[in-house]
């Protein structure tokens, strides 16, 4: 596990950036073979670095175009630098940031086959903000999006999301305010809408989760919905492709430490996952010293919000430990996506033995809650992605504990879905013992909308391994 000293929070930021399918510099892979229904991973490269490295924002992120990002940072003796890598049609470039970004803080995203956005704090104290770069053939362009942000440790003061047209939508904390604004490919950022009035406090850290009380997803019509947790109560807005705010909906009272996510349909439609607990110890969820749950609601597009749906809940315990517990402090412990019109979530839960990882489509909870890890490993939650007319695919890290309760080796699992079934059994992944992260999350994944190829990474200490499924 990766550990960075609070005094000390500031890593190298990196990204590569590769035109016509994800990593290809790197891995070499070959053509997906016919669909097939059955899971056939491979290992597709290793990208290594001088230094201890994790993932920075969702670490895997794809284009419509199947142009694809990987992001990653790492910590060299804890010095303090910033570096951007963007590797586009084979050709490498090395950028520097012109300021040392936060540990935890830098958030990345695919925009085209030519162009990244990368997102983080600039300046400090009075002059802080959170600033965007797009990154291209023809350089960078940098706006300060939102000013007065200030970064703490394990806290994520602002999160981004792109609509595959060029359009970046942020949504971040400035004061005790959350503002929404929407950037183009240029670097051009529109107005700074104010979400929420400055009374109150509004969390942007549930515990050690990053960007965990903020949410933020954009359609391909450029529709955004955003949500944030103020006063203890999740709240959420839409904004119209044309920039008209609607009404603020408040969803749900929660508890004092959030993980949030969202996401947006090809349609417009729109969904928020969360799952709460009241705990301050840095090893949670579950047990904690209240109830946890999982919770989500769904909108039509432009809509209304429906009522709450619990998808898990799980009791309090004032034990320090739990049955098999792990420290799980890892973002993003919900996710949520679209298979088409679908909604799905995936969850991680709590039994008898640790974590497990839960999947379910937000249509019909009931009958549709799949436990994707094997039974008798604690598995936390890496990533849940899904594509047009692809289906969806989660990845996690799971371990045994043996006799001395050590949870090893952490193997990196995945399942796929077929568009709008469930997920089929889980695979373990060929590979080394993968690490569990305070500041990013265990595996990635995410799905190239172009060929359907499924890829999942996960770090071990000094190195990124990529893997990629040959049946699409």
């Amino acid at each position: 596990m990766v550990r960075v000293r609070r005094s000390i929070s500031l890593p190298v930021a990196a990204v590569a950036f590769v035109a016509a399918g994800l990593l290809a510099v790197f891995a070499g892979a070959s053509s997906p073979a016919a669909a097939t229904g059955v899971a056939s991973w491979v290992a597709a490269g290793t990208v290594t670095d001088s230094d201890q490295v994790t993932f920075s924002g969702d670490g895997v992120t794809f284009a419509p175009d199947g142009s694809g990002v990987l992001a990653w940072e790492t910590y060299p003796d804890l010095e303090t630098r910033a570096i951007a890598t963007l590797a586009a049609e084979s050709r490498v470039t090395r950028v520097t940031l012109a300021s040392p970004l936060p540990a935890g803080a830098t958030q990345v995203v695919a925009l085209d086959g030519a162009h990244a956005a990368i997102g983080g704090i600039e300046g400090g104290g009075a002059n802080a903000a959170f600033a965007v770069k797009v990154i291209g053939p023809g350089g960078r362009s940098s706006a300060a999006v939102i000013p007065g942000a200030t970064q703490h440790l394990q806290s994520q003061v602002a999160v981004m999301a792109a609509d595959g047209a060029g359009k970046i939508a942020v949504l971040g904390a400035s004061g005790a305010q959350p503002v929404l604004t929407v950037c183009t490919v240029a670097g051009v950022c529109g107005r700074t809408a104010t979400l929420a009035p400055p009374s109150g406090v509004l969390s942007v850290n549930g515990g050690q989760a990053q960007g965990s009380g903020l949410a933020v997803a954009i359609g391909s019509d450029g529709s955004v919905v955003a949500a944030w947790i103020r006063n203890g109560i999740l709240d959420a807005r839409w904004r119209t492709p044309a920039g008209r705010l609607g009404p603020t909906q408040e969803l749900a009272r929660v508890h004092a430490q959030v993980w949030l996510a969202a996401a947006v349909s090809a349609s417009g439609s729109a969904a928020l996952v969360w799952e709460s607990q009241d705990d301050k110890r840095m090893a949670r969820p579950g047990p904690a010293t209240s109830t946890t749950e999982a919770q989500a609601t769904t909108a039509p597009p432009g809509g209304r919000f429906t009522a709450t749906q619990t998808l898990a809940s799980f009791p309090a315990s004032n034990a320090t430990e739990g049955p098999g517990d792990v420290a799980l402090s890892e973002p993003p412990v919900v996710a949520v996506a679209f298979d088409d019109d679908r909604p799905i979530a995936a969850w991680t839960g709590h039994n008898a033995t640790g974590f497990t990882v839960r999947a379910a489509s937000l249509d019909h909870v009931g009958a549709s809650v799949q436990t994707l890890s094997p039974p008798g490993q604690s598995a936390t939650l890496g990533a849940l992605a899904a594509a047009p007319k692809e289906g969806a695919v989660a990845a996690w890290l799971a371990c045994d504990y043996n006799s001395q309760h050590v949870c090893s080796p952490r193997t990196l699992q995945a399942a796929r879905a077929a568009p709008g079934q469930p997920f089929g059994p889980p695979s373990t992944l060929p590979g080394a013992s993968y690490d569990f992260t305070f500041f990013s999350p265990d595996a990635v994944a995410a799905i190239d909308p172009a060929t359907g190829r499924p890829w999942v990474a996960a770090t071990s200490t000094y190195s990124i391994d990529l893997f990629t499924d040959n049946a699409p």
